[in-house]
């Protein structure tokens, strides 16, 4: 039997399922999920987050396409409540690409020692609010039930990949990928190849591709408005800037900014 930081109990023949009781259970593991973790613990309640992937980076964990990259500078693609982390973190380019921003997640689970509270490869199966309980009954593909006073949903935006309904999509006897799920190194070298889509995602996958692939056609429903990144190597002067005034920064961007960024 294992315990977390709430209580825990053994139920069933044998002891083979499992009741964990707990002030607040997270689903998902990315920017949202381990904020919610670090700060429901600095409330001292006792959390947990589950995530399906077998580490941490929601949506950085599984969107590892050509290209992929964040669409705000780096100096602001990070959280803003470790200063000190803020200040001497490395980060040598103006945005920051998918392994990077990975790394970045991996960092702070471990700088705030948040992993021992995540289980990974876990999937949220059924939830129900027990109304007499006041209280969520939660259960997992682990076999594991948790029961949560909160029940905190950080799956985002991104975290269900959607094929569109195209005649003819399951019959289609070449390659097939999902941005959302990339299945690792892939050589398109040569090829043919179509993007269906060209929001930021289509936009940074067909930039990264584009040299390399025979063909290439973007399918899209209408045309996108883009921009050079201006992705360059940061200048130490101007590091020191941001650093000097990150107050003003983040008072700036949560304030004054329609938008965040």
């Amino acid at each position: 039997m294992v315990t977390t930081n709430g209580t825990s109990q053994t139920n069933g023949q044998n002891g083979h399922y499992e009741i964990q009781n707990l002030d607040a259970l997270i689903i998902g593991a990315g920017f949202g999920g381990i904020y919610q973790l670090k700060k429901f613990r600095d409330m001292g309640l006792s959390a947990l987050a589950v995530d399906t992937a077998s580490d941490v980076g929601g949506t950085w964990f599984w969107n590892t396409y050509p290209g992929a990259m964040s669409d705000t500078e780096a100096y602001l693609y990070r959280y803003s409540w470790d200063p000190e982390d803020l200040k001497t973190y490395p980060w040598d380019k103006h945005y920051v690409y998918q392994p990077e921003v990975l790394k970045y997640l991996k960092h702070v689970v471990e700088r705030h020692d948040l992993r021992k509270d995540i289980r990974f490869n876990t999937t949220l199966t059924d939830a129900y609010w027990n109304e007499e309980d006041r209280i969520w009954d939660v259960k997992c593909s682990t076999g594991i039930e948790y029961r949560a006073r909160y029940l905190v949903t950080a799956l985002g935006l991104l975290s269900k990949q959607h094929f569109p309904d195209i005649k003819g999509i399951d019959s289609f006897q070449g390659e097939k990928y999902h941005t959302g799920a990339w299945p690792g190194e892939i050589s398109m070298t040569g090829k043919r190849v179509g993007v269906i889509g060209n929001g930021s995602t289509g936009v940074q996958i067909i930039t990264a591709i584009a040299d390399k692939v025979d063909t290439l056609v973007s399918f899209q429903r209408n045309p996108q408005y883009s921009v050079p990144s201006g992705q360059r190597a940061v200048d130490p002067e101007y590091r020191k800037k941001i650093n000097d005034n990150y107050e003003e920064i983040w008072r700036q961007v949560k304030d004054e900014s329609a938008t965040a960024f």
